[in-house]
This record gives C-alpha cells, structure tokens and sequence, in this order.
C-alpha cells in the first residue's frame, strides 16, 4: 500500500506558516502585547486576540481597526471585566472599533465593554462601533455610554450614537447590550442607525436595546433607526426598552421600504412611542410583547414585569426563578411575566432550563440559559437531550459534567452552581421517566 499522501500530508503541515496563534494583550503585566491595535497588526486570519481583564484606554486601546483580518478579538472573561475606556470628549474624539475594510462574519468581536467615545462628525457617526462595508459579528459585548453629536455648521444629520451601519454592510449582533448611548440635534438612531444593506441581512439576536436617547432639535429614532435604503432586517429575541427621542419612535423609527421583521420581542416603557414606521406593512412583528399594541401573530400588550428597568436589569420575573446576575443565582418573585412561554411555537426553546414550559420566553434572554423559569410541569430536569425521556444518553451528559463548578448548566439539577452528588441524586429520581 502506497503512503505517499500520508507523507505528503505530513511535509505540508510540518512546512505550512498558517497555524493559528493565541495572542495575549495585557496592559498591566506579561503578554504578547500590551495595547489591542498592536496585538491586530501582528495577527493572521484565524488567530484569536485575548484581552485580559482590565480597564483599556489611550492610544492602540481606542480606534481600533480590524484592518479586514478573519480574526477573533475577545476578553478572557466577560464585558463587564474587559472595558475599552475610549476617554474621548468633545475637543478630542475618539471611537472604540471600525470595520471598514469588507470584514465579514468570521471577523469577531467577543466579551468587550465600550464606553465613553464621543465623536463630532458631519454627516456620519457610531461613536462606539462604526461599520461601513462589512459585516462582521458583534458578540457579548456592552456598548455603553458613548455620543455622537454634530458640528454646528454641518447641513445633514448625526447617525448612531453608540452603532453606525453603513453601506452594504450586514453584521450580526448577539447577546450584546446597547444601552444609555445618545445623539445629539439632528441625530438618527441613539443607539442604532442603519444606513443601507439592500440586498443583505442584518440580525439582531438576544440583544438589549435600552436608555438611549435621540434628543435635540429633529432627532429619531431613541433606540434604533432604520433609514430609507436600509435592507431587510431581523430581530430575534431582542428587549427594546425605556428609549428616548424627540422627534419621533423611541424605540424604533423606520422610514425604510424594506422589510423588518421582529420575533419573540419585548418593545416597552420607549417615548413617544414604541414603533414609528412610514409603511407599517414593512414592520413585521409577532410574538412579542409591544406596549399599546401591534397587529401580528401572537402579540401581545402586557407589562412583561421587568426584574429591575431602572438599574437595567431587564430579566422577567419568575415565580418559578429568576437568574440574578448579579448574584450569580436563581431567585423567586411574587409575580409571574405574561412573557414567559409566550414567544413562537416554533422557535428553539431547548437552551432554557428546566422548568421551561418547552416553549421560548419573549424577551432577550428567551431561548438561553438565563431564560426565567416556567410554572409549567412539562419536561423534566434530567432530560438533558430534551427528547421527553431519561436514559443513557443523558447519563452520559451528566457524566461528562460531574463536579464543574459552574453556573447555568443544565446537569447542575438543583441550579447551585455545581454538579455533585445532590444533582445525581435528583438524576436518578427520575431514571426512566418517559413524557
């Protein structure tokens, strides 16, 4: 037998130079590099950047370009523990990232804090994020606290206080937070602004859109603004709330004659109003929650009763439990949300933990782990392949998790933080159970 492709297979990995790399950037101890621009410029597609935790701010730690690399830029261990502090102000601007250079999909920007960026632009904006002519992926992240305003002799508009998406662009966002970002007179979008994507699709998924403000003379769009050109658009399991604008849709304005469809959503607590759209037929929302109300299939008008909006904690509150991330535990409320196992039929449930109603909660938290628990008794605990029963298959799941210390795992059955004996305990309860 010949084994030539064997050897040959064996020379072209041992010679090629493409291996993805782990770069470390730490700007307080040892690392490859001590600013997050430095450690880009050194990178190759398919490396991945790893921020420590930190607090990054000056130069090389704001502005930062992707310089069109297929890379992954994320922190070690969360947003709330990995800040890029862009320290911008009015006479002295900065944001926190560009894509401009067509980056797509596999361009990632995962786990960072962006915050206090402040432009003032002519006709343009995205103080915490600018993307024109890519579409990369937003992940996890908190854009927070940033403003976009206009030079005073400017004779346009101010797009995007926190978000620009500009031309042809089409990223996708998920599980990140959007919150307390503003722009100022003639502005568009205090959180988002989408520009123009005809053709593409831009997706918001498990996103929070909250407290950001269009204020000033003519300005729209508190939350989100669609603009006329901007293309077809889906957003999934998102909260939009308590957004601002003067003009017009304090949660979303859209003048755009493509479709948005909106699915599994929380639209609340936003002024003027929740929704403004030119042509209503080209907002298509169902199964969400909308304040005043919005025709679609299975929408509904009620309070979604909030954890705490004001300090923006915008879980549902769960007689069956509540995840507090602030403590990193489930709690228990008095009132029950009417958004809980009231998203679609058909939409993917199975990341929620038990007890989950085996439909998904609206909101941005329903179809994850962080789900609000349901009153419902269907399902059962260990049947951690969600198929109605408990066998080898999901013993074997168990298995593999014994003793993590780790929260929001489904085989931590007693929702403690880890998996021991009390959890088999409960597993074996049910060995057998069939739905």
């Amino acid at each position: 037998m010949s084994r030539r492709p064997a050897i040959i297979a064996f020379v072209v990995f041992a010679i090629s130079p493409c291996f993805a790399r782990i770069i470390t950037v730490d700007d307080n101890g040892p690392a490859d590099f001590n600013s997050i621009q430095a450690a880009i410029n050194d990178a190759n597609n398919g490396d991945i950047i790893t921020v420590q935790p930190g607090i990054y701010t000056g130069d090389g730690n704001r502005d930062i370009d992707f310089l069109g690399k297929v890379i992954t830029v994320k922190s070690e261990n969360g947003p709330e523990n990995c800040i890029i502090d862009c320290d911008a102000t009015y006479e002295d601007n900065h944001r926190g990232f560009y894509f401009v250079h067509n980056e797509g999909r596999d361009s990632v920007l995962d786990g960072l804090t962006i915050t206090n960026a402040y432009i003032v632009v002519m006709c343009e904006g995205g103080a915490g994020i600018y993307i024109d002519g890519a579409s990369p992926t937003i992940n996890n992240c908190i854009i927070t606290a940033n403003m976009a305003e206009l030079l005073p002799e400017s004779l346009c508009y101010c797009y995007g206080g926190a978000i620009y998406i500009g031309d042809g662009s089409y990223p996708l966002f998920t599980n990140c937070t959007i919150s307390y970002n503003s722009v100022g007179n003639w502005g568009r979008g205090g959180g988002i602004y989408f520009y123009y994507s005809a053709a593409a699709r831009a997706y918001l998924k498990n996103c929070v859109i909250s407290g950001n403000a269009a204020l000033g003379i003519d300005s729209a769009g508190g939350g989100i603004y669609f603009d006329l050109y901007s293309g077809f658009t889906i957003m999934f399991n998102c909260t939009i709330a308590d957004n601002l604008a003067t003009q017009g849709g304090g949660g979303v304005y859209s003048c755009s004659n493509a479709l948005k469809v909106i699915t599994n959503s929380i639209i609340w607590g936003n002024s003027p109003e929740q929704i403004y759209a030119v042509d209503k037929t080209k907002i298509i929302v169902s199964y969400s929650d909308v304040s005043g109300g919005w025709s679609g299939t299975g929408n509904i008008n009620a309070d979604p009763c909030f954890a705490d909006a004001a300090n923006n904690d915008h879980h549902l509150k769960s007689q069956a439990g509540r995840w507090d991330a602030n403590s990193k535990t489930w709690v228990e409320d008095q009132s029950q949300s009417p958004a809980i196992d009231a998203g679609s039929p058909s939409s993917d449930w199975t990341a929620e933990l038990w007890p989950h109603g085996k439909r998904i909660n609206m909101g941005a938290y329903g179809g994850t782990p962080q789900a609000s628990m349901s009153l419902s008794e269907a399902g059962n605990a260990a049947d951690l392949n969600n198929n109605s029963q408990v066998n080898y298959i999901d013993l074997m799941t168990f298995v593999d998790k014994w003793l993590c210390r780790q929260v929001l795992l489904p085989e931590d059955l007693d929702r403690n933080g880890a998996v021991n004996f009390i959890d088999f305990a409960i597993f074996a309860n049910n060995w057998f159970w069939e739905e």
